[in-house]
């Protein structure tokens, strides 16, 4: 039982067509939005430690903004596919 090639793509077309901008869509947000949460977290750093804030704490809250900017960009990532994210959104606060 051999699959023809071209049986195989007149499966798989539907799909990509179907998900492939999407799929897209969801990288170039994650792209954008990691160079975004970088860019903000050293932007963070360096206004709090210019205020003579501990190192520490200004690392610390400069994290904090990347990481919350990183899971705001994966939970519109998952309602570009449909997933509900408002319990995602309930559970963190």
């Amino acid at each position: 039982m051999a699959i023809d090639p071209s049986q195989l793509a007149d499966l798989f077309l539907p799909v990509v067509a179907l998900y492939g901008a999407r799929i897209l869509g969801v990288l170039v947000i994650l792209f954008v939005s990691a160079r975004l949460a970088w860019w903000l977290k050293e932007r963070t750093t360096a206004a709090l430690e210019a205020r003579r804030f501990d190192a520490t704490i200004a690392r610390f809250l400069g994290s904090a903004v990347r990481w919350t900017l990183l899971l705001a960009a994966v939970l519109a990532c998952l309602s570009l596919f449909g997933i509900e994210t408002t319990s995602f959104a309930a559970i963190i606060g």
